[in-house]
């Protein structure tokens, strides 16, 4: 299994970066040609669809870390 790891420093406070994180909706908004959609807590489901129209990956993610507002994976 591979895992991805991505840190950035913000400049802004941390609830305020988790939130729109964790805002599966808004995912197309910063994440180029994305939809997401999924819950909030280990053993909730993520999906995530990239492409354009039909044509992508269809990812299927289940939350098994939850530490709002410092980590998920």
């Amino acid at each position: 299994m591979a895992e991805l790891v991505v840190t950035q420093d913000v400049t802004a406070p941390s609830e305020l970066v988790w939130s729109v994180l964790v805002d599966w909706d808004l995912h197309g908004e910063w994440m180029l040609l994305t939809r997401a959609s999924g819950g909030a807590g280990v053993g909730e489901p993520i999906e995530a669809f990239t492409g354009i129209g039909r044509v992508g990956f269809l990812d299927r993610m289940t939350i098994v870390v939850w530490e709002p507002p410092r980590r998920a994976v």
